[in-house]
């Protein structure tokens, strides 16, 4: 079920329809013959013909100069088989290149000139297409919108609607739960909704005439279902076997098969996948790999990431991996590494090739292998934050030199100024002048040495923060990767790398957090809230990761529910309850409650530990940027100032209780209503 998140707005418009140059033959070449054909054709018929796999070889060019002469000529000679080829090809074109206004006006044209039923599939196919990509960046709240509206008309439709646009609107209410899904993270419950809506789609389209334009529909009904499971799972290979029987019935057609350049990219993607399905027999994956290298060897420049060798060997890697056959495997990674010219593709390739020679048993080689990949990676990481670094660097030098050329100017018109007031006689007031403006420079010259420290600590702190948690990532891996520890050793070592890894994610998250929360002014985005069930669940959730102490949630209200943003709530919960358990000891006692304030208008939340507490004179301090009490313990001092900026945010005040000592109360409050 969580395999299903998927983008269904910015899918590719179905393989069916995508060309490029076909054959290894040069594509100029094959595109002057054909030219010259036309002007030798001497019938209708054979110019359609020869129109349609101009249009075919050049589909992917940003002027479709011969699929409009094709729409036209087909049109005058009442060809609506290649005048739906011609139709296809247009609106394909106008959508890749957003032009919204062409896509509207060819969609008219085809309803106007083209036989039914393709006049009503075909253009109501690509709009389908255009609105669902509309959708991206939108937010839950008009998807939802959305979604009852199309469901609504659905419902009020009767039997007479229209086909085309009844499977239209389902593949918009789809489009509109992956994207609440995506926002929401609610898998397994969309998960379930947008299939059944898939099915019903497909069984829709299964109802219509296939060749004109039918096909369509079909072929992205069964990607969605095939997309709503994980690869590892019977239904996802029976809906990609049935892809695969759509498309080749597809290339069938007595239309299809007379045009030579027509893709073959769908057909050689869905046998690499056929050719890595676990659950499918060694014998059946045999037989789809052969297909797969026969069809690229046919077809080179039909390959998904060319060139066909590199294809090859991507698909190669992990079908002989399942196979069990390392040794063929690990010469498809030197095949991988042949062509590659990516960095980080090149680090998974050589692991790859460390853990095939492990399984082969020649560890002499497996351990270079591993150790050449590591240092690439930490190559990678050092140049990347290198570069961080002399960005900043050049940012900071370009503000001196805009800075002191402000000096400078401001010196120059202060000389000017001085001059005057030396010929005005007033020299009192100028030298009031001048002791203003000195104080005013070294004002300035104390804020540039805080902003340098600030920026040196900063630097010196994510170098160390950083780091600390990458080498135990790299040394528990290497050290799992090269021994052979028992499982309960290999369980310790897993959870302090996913421990690890879980830091370095928060501690990046937490900047990137910080820098949204301070660009943005913005009021929150609110909804209905059941706080002390999300209470509950944090509880519950640092329960379970610091089970050597006690957690409890202290409230007499329950089920309340609230105008707030859920998501912020929550991370200002957690951020809370992460700092008390960093400052406690097992065996501590962690205390989240809340109260509500009728006569205020407010709820007040408290979290209390009994930690190492914090100094009086620091109840401040603490909420700023960048500011730890233990310079010693990890994360990047951004906890405390991130809850700070989110109760600012939500119109509410954060504060240290002065009255506890027996550790550190925090206490918050957010108005239930303005």
């Amino acid at each position: 079920m969580k395999q299903y998140i998927f983008r269904l707005y910015i899918l590719p418009i179905i393989w069916v329809f995508s060309v490029s140059p076909v054959f290894s033959q040069d594509v100029e070449a094959i595109k002057d013959s054909l030219v010259h054909a036309l002007t030798e054709a001497k019938n209708i018929d054979t110019r359609l013909e020869v129109l349609t796999n101009l249009s075919d070889l050049t589909s992917g060019q940003k002027d479709p100069k011969y699929s409009n002469m094709l729409w036209k000529e087909a049109i005058a000679a009442g060809n609506n088989s290649a005048a739906s080829a011609a139709m296809i090809r247009l609106l394909v074109n106008k959508l890749d290149n957003k032009e919204p206004d062409s896509l509207a006006y060819y969609a008219e044209q085809a309803r106007v000139h083209l036989k039914a039923p393709a006049n009503q599939a075909i253009p109501t196919y690509y709009e389908m297409i255009a609105e669902a990509r509309k959708l991206q960046g939108t937010d839950s709240e008009v998807c939802k919108q959305l979604a009852e509206t199309t469901m609504n008309k659905i419902k009020n439709s009767d039997s007479k609607t229209d086909k085309y646009e009844k499977m239209k609107n389902i593949y918009i209410i789809i489009c509109c739960i992956d994207r609440m899904n995506q926002i929401e993270d609610n898998n397994d419950n969309n998960h379930s909704q947008a299939l059944y809506y898939a099915q019903d789609m497909l069984a829709i389209a299964q109802s219509v005439p296939f060749e004109t334009g039918g096909f369509l529909f079909v072929q992205q009904a069964l990607m969605i279902c095939c997309k709503s499971y994980s690869q590892d799972s019977k239904e996802y290979v029976d809906y990609t076997l049935q892809q695969l029987n759509v498309h080749e019935k597809f290339l069938k057609l007595p239309s299809i098969q007379k045009r030579p350049y027509y893709s073959q990219r769908v057909r050689i993607r869905t046998y690499a996948v056929l050719a890595t399905a676990k659950i499918l027999t060694q014998q059946e994956r045999d037989e789809y790999f052969e297909k797969v290298k026969e069809l690229l060897r046919i077809y080179p420049s039909q390959a998904l990431t060319p060139p066909a060798a590199y294809y090859q060997a991507t698909i190669g890697l992990g079908y002989y991996y399942i196979k069990g056959d390392y040794a063929r495997a690990l010469q498809q990674t030197d095949t991988l590494l042949k062509y590659n010219t990516y960095p980080l593709l090149a680090i998974r390739y050589k692991k790859s090739r460390a853990d095939l020679l492990y399984k082969t048993g020649n560890y002499k080689d497996a351990y270079p292998e591993y150790v050449e990949a590591s240092e690439l990676a930490d190559s990678l990481s050092r140049e990347e934050t290198q570069n961080k670094y002399l960005d900043l660097q050049t940012l900071y030098e370009v503000n001196e030199t805009k800075l002191k050329n402000a000096e400078l100017q401001q010196h120059n018109q202060l000389l000017i100024l001085a001059a005057c007031i030396i010929v005005l006689l007033l020299l009192a007031s100028w030298g009031c002048y001048n002791y203003y403006v000195r104080r005013k420079m070294q004002k300035l010259n104390t804020k540039i040495q805080e902003s340098e420290a600030v920026k040196s600590a900063f630097l010196h702190s994510m170098c160390h923060e950083i780091r600390t948690p990458l080498n135990i990532i790299s040394g528990f891996s290497t050290t799992i990767l090269l021994t052979e520890p028992d499982e309960e050793e290999k369980e310790s070592l897993g959870a302090e790398i996913e421990r690890q890894t879980l830091l370095l994610t928060k501690m990046l998250d937490d900047i990137l957090e910080v820098s949204n929360l301070d660009a943005s002014n913005d009021t929150l985005p609110i909804e209905n809230t059941d706080i002390h069930a999300e209470c509950k669940q944090a509880i519950h959730k640092f329960s379970s990761l610091y089970g050597d102490r006690e957690w409890v949630l202290d409230t007499a209200h329950m089920e309340t529910l609230i105008q707030t943003n859920r998501n912020y709530f929550n991370q200002l919960i957690d951020n809370l309850l992460s700092n008390a358990a960093k400052f406690s000891q097992p065996g501590a006692c962690t205390t989240l409650s809340y109260i509500m304030d009728e006569k205020a208008k407010l709820i007040r939340f408290s979290v209390t530990d009994t930690g190492i507490g914090i100094p009086e004179e620091k109840h401040k301090w603490v909420f700023g940027r960048f500011t730890k009490l233990d310079d010693f313990t990890q994360g990047a001092g951004l906890g405390l100032y991130i809850c700070r900026l989110i109760v600012k945010r939500m119109d509410g005040k954060i504060y240290i209780d002065k009255t506890y000592k027996q550790g550190t109360r925090v206490v918050f409050e957010i108005p239930v209503s303005k």
